[in-house]
């Protein structure tokens, strides 16, 4: 609860979406080498894997809002994302954040800001408060623009922060940048 409470604090609306995706998509933040989880009896074929990272609803949730005329979007959304571990499925509870568009509007007394890498490291870092803080990596995924990217950390990896690299974005659509997080849960709340 103090979570969400904190995420709406911070400006961000909370979203639901399905975990079944389509397997282009999914593979796009697949780490290499790693298989994507089949649904063994799926109602389509674009919706035929558990997605493998919830960055990939979020985008796709983004990619909406924005083709229906929002410019200015933030979202989160607590749920799972799906992997193998050896033989068998692993579900893994997760935070993933999106934002893309002003981090502040024009007004008589200031002017806009884009909302940028720093604007999504500093609710993060708000978030990590709850933890006892958050430290930070350079690097991040692959699907991450290299120089606005980092990985995030407790006491072990917890997570990955960063703009979507332009081959992402050019295959959602997107025309503006596009920030996005993805914090596993368990450790964070047993930090809290």
């Amino acid at each position: 609860d103090r979570l969400r409470e904190r995420l709406v604090g911070l400006g961000y609306q909370e979203i639901v979406t399905v975990p079944h995706v389509d397997p282009e998509r999914d593979a796009l933040f697949r780490e290499g080498g790693a298989r994507p989880v089949r649904l063994s009896n799926p109602l389509s074929e674009d919706a035929s894997v558990l997605r493998g990272t919830g960055v990939v609803t979020m985008a796709g949730a983004l990619e909406w809002n924005l083709n229906h005329g929002q410019r200015s979007v933030r979202l989160f959304e607590i749920g799972c994302h799906y992997r193998w571990r050896g033989k068998e499925t692993t579900e893994t509870r997760v935070l993933t954040l999106g934002a893309t568009g002003m981090a502040r509007e024009k007004s008589v007394h200031q002017g806009g800001r884009e909302y940028g890498f720093a604007d999504l490291k500093g609710d993060l870092d708000r978030i990590g408060e709850l933890a006892g803080g958050f430290r930070w990596a350079p690097g991040g995924a692959e699907w991450l623009h290299p120089a606005r990217a980092g990985r995030i950390q407790l006491s072990q990896p917890v997570g990955v922060a960063g703009q979507l690299a332009r081959p992402v974005s050019e295959r959602y659509k997107l025309r503006q940048e596009v920030f996005v997080a993805e914090l596993e849960l368990a450790p964070f709340y047993e930090a809290c």
